[in-house]
């Protein structure tokens, strides 16, 4: 694969990752940060060269939206364990 197939491989996988966001947050609302990402995802596809200007803030925003830790413990929403009640550390 040279590098024009290449990039056009990656620009396929941006627009069928933007359409899959897209399609995935359409029924929260418009204002939740998640249906922003995916237009400006739908965006960046649209032109792909501005993916080294606003790539790396997007998918920051989308890592901090999708990864970040429910709670400060990092244990999420279940800490204690079913069957004793216990928290585990």
């Amino acid at each position: 694969m040279n590098d024009e197939q290449y990039l056009e491989h990656c620009r396929s996988l941006l627009g069928e990752f933007a359409e899959t966001l897209a399609r995935r947050t359409k029924q929260l609302p418009q204002e939740h940060p998640l249906r922003e990402l995916a237009a400006g995802f739908q965006a960046l596809g649209d032109y792909p060269s501005d993916f080294y200007g606003q790539g790396p803030d997007l998918i920051a925003r989308l890592l901090m939206e999708t990864v970040a830790s429910p709670s400060s413990s990092g244990l999420g929403h279940c800490p204690f364990t079913a069957v004793t009640g216990v928290r585990t550390p």
